[in-house]
């Protein structure tokens, strides 16, 4: 199996084995919906993808952006697996999310090239300490207390997420034919930007050394390697959710107030964000009805 525009020996098999996983779960998903005689959702065919296209990113970015859906895939099929009441299904799920630590750890490429960027560094606590004072919640307003590891921790990987939004959305921009997909595009690199900016503002005010940036690399292709039905349904639905579930996970382990705030206006923006991206897949007729319940008032009417 080649992977097409892919240079690096490094970098390829990442590619392969993300790829022999994806077409697994495909088939799985389509011989259980077949079985229970279900309809299958159209997705995407081969007409969405065009293999001859020019690199659009630098083979940097292809491990940046796996590792970034890794772990939406590991929050999204574990919030799911105790949901879940049907053996197979549970099976299924279960392997879903040890795959996708998998790929998460083969990332590690990245430390053996020199790429990766760590976490800030804190000083280890050096013995068990008890909070005294009323300030672990922070304040609304004025000094706050220093951030929490959980906190920091949390801050680089949404700030490193949104680092591979900046680089996806203008690239997609860059091959995107319609106006208002251009425009969506472009809309979603200044969202990360000013996010960028808002998670890295709370490193330097108390002097943490904000991640350093790297440079995933966007070429001077103008030919679209999709389809701008998948270039929208990708961004809008699969990216815009993985956003919003870090954003929630990270808010669930954060006790500042001041930071709490925060993600709460980056979710409601990143939610907006959707939302505009939604309503020109319906206007183009690309979003599927997902399954819903009966509408029992109105088959009645």
């Amino acid at each position: 199996m080649k992977i097409k525009n892919v240079e690096d020996p490094d970098v390829s098999p990442l590619l392969k084995y993300t790829l022999i996983v994806s077409q697994k779960h495909v088939k799985w998903i389509t011989d259980t919906f077949n079985l229970e005689k279900l309809p299958i959702p159209v997705g995407f065919t081969d007409n969405d993808v065009n293999l001859n296209a020019p690199r659009l990113y630098s083979d940097i970015f292809y491990p940046f952006y796996l590792e970034y859906l890794a772990k939406f895939g590991m929050i999204a099929y574990s919030l799911s697996l105790p949901l879940i009441a049907r053996s197979d299904v549970r099976e299924f799920t279960s392997n879903s999310i040890a795959t996708s630590t998998e790929i998460s750890n083969r990332v590690v490429v990245l430390i053996n090239k020199g790429l990766y960027v760590r976490p800030p560094y804190i000083s280890l606590p050096k013995k068990v300490d008890f909070v005294n004072r009323k300030g672990l919640l922070g304040s609304w307003l004025g000094k706050q207390r220093p951030l929490l590891a959980s906190e920091i921790l949390n801050i680089f990987g949404n700030l490193r997420s949104k680092v591979v939004i900046h680089t996806l959305c203008p690239g997609l921009a860059q091959v995107a034919e319609l106006k208002d997909v251009r425009k969506h595009m472009l809309k979603g690199k200044e969202l990360a930007t000013n996010h960028i900016e808002i998670l890295s503002s709370f490193f330097r005010d108390e002097d943490i050394p904000a991640s350093s940036s790297w440079d995933a690399g966007i070429t001077d292709s103008v030919v679209a390697p999709f389809s701008e039905k998948l270039m929208m349904f990708h961004v809008t639905m699969v990216t815009t959710a993985a956003i919003i579930a870090s954003y929630g996970a990270s808010m669930a382990v954060t006790m500042r107030r001041d930071l709490v705030a925060a993600y709460t206006k980056l979710i409601a923006e990143t939610m907006a964000f959707a939302e505009d991206g939604i309503n020109i897949m319906v206007d183009k007729g690309w979003l599927e009805q997902p399954p819903q319940s009966v509408d029992h008032v109105g088959l009645a009417a």
